[in-house]
């Protein structure tokens, strides 16, 4: 037997509301200097569902080719946190890793405690 799952649709400030909760409550690196924020949408049209909600942090302990960005996201089809690193390949070009996903904020941060 499989479970049914009912999608909750929530609006836009409702979304930034529950992502900023989330984000205050997180015990984020001292090296990491906030430089914005994004919204990831599903398609590239402007009115589809928000797919997820970033933060995006610059680790200022890292320079030249060796930086790191990380983009702290919330999904919000499930309403968890995960967070992907971005690093220089060569110049103008980046790699770019999931380090976690579909966390709480507890085990977030667990992993940023690590």
């Amino acid at each position: 037997m499989s479970k049914q799952y009912t999608a909750v649709i929530r609006t836009a400030d409702e979304l930034n509301k529950l992502y900023k909760d989330a984000l205050s409550s997180l015990q984020l690196p001292a090296s990491w200097k906030l430089e914005g924020y994004n919204t990831l949408r599903l398609t590239t049209e402007p009115d589809s569902e928000i797919q997820s909600v970033g933060a995006l942090f610059l680790d200022t302990n890292t320079r030249g080719i060796e930086v790191k960005r990380y983009r702290l996201y919330f999904h919000t089809y499930t309403e968890r946190l995960g967070l992907v690193e971005k690093s220089v390949v060569d110049f103008g070009k980046f790699a770019y890793k999931c380090l976690v996903n579909n966390r709480t904020v507890e085990q977030m941060n667990q992993y940023l405690g690590q």
